[in-house]
């Protein structure tokens, strides 16, 4: 009796699940088109997913607005890098000091620099320098951009001294 009640069981469930499909009729489906630069994959190719299409354009980061310094009196003062704690000083004399404390700015700065601007691009050459390597007679020429929040970037234009660059083009917070 047993084997008879598991084969009507089975015949049951059988007959339910061809009922249950039967009733349900699906929508046929309708073909995807494919995007004019994919190509149909040979069946033992590896199937590559196609990205998905954005559906609205990307936006990009808001740039920070800022005026280009045309002269010493626009950056005199003393500035400070957290990225590579580095500190600058510009004089009203056209001379620049740097040094990896604020202490020795004044007094024992490893880099000294004369700058001049000639439009929106600052010269800087080299008049002394200690325990970095010399860039030589050969000026660099930077951009120095002015921010609405009292913060300054000094941007590389052109320079052939990579160690020069490197102390040099970043962004600067006043120190007060």
């Amino acid at each position: 009796m047993t084997a008879k009640l598991r084969t009507i069981s089975v015949l049951v469930f059988t007959l339910v699940f061809f009922v249950a499909c039967a009733s349900e009729t699906p929508e046929p489906a309708t073909p995807t088109p494919l995007p004019p630069t994919a190509t149909l994959a040979s069946p033992t190719a590896t199937p590559t997913a196609i990205p998905p299409t954005p559906t609205a354009p990307p936006t990009s980061a808001p740039t920070q607005a800022f005026t280009l310094a045309t002269s010493i009196e626009d950056i005199i003062g003393t500035w400070h890098s957290s990225r590579k704690n580095l500190y600058l000083r510009f004089y009203g004399n056209g001379t620049l000091h740097q040094s990896h404390s604020l202490d020795s700015l004044d007094y024992q700065p490893y880099a000294i620099s004369e700058i001049w601007f000639e439009g929106t691009q600052m010269y800087l050459k080299e008049k002394a320098v200690s325990g970095v390597p010399s860039c030589g007679d050969t000026p660099g020429i930077y951009e120095v951009r002015l921010f609405p929040d009292g913060k300054i970037q000094i941007v590389r234009i052109k320079e052939k001294c990579s160690p020069r660059a490197g102390d040099t083009a970043l962004q600067y917070d006043p120190v007060r």
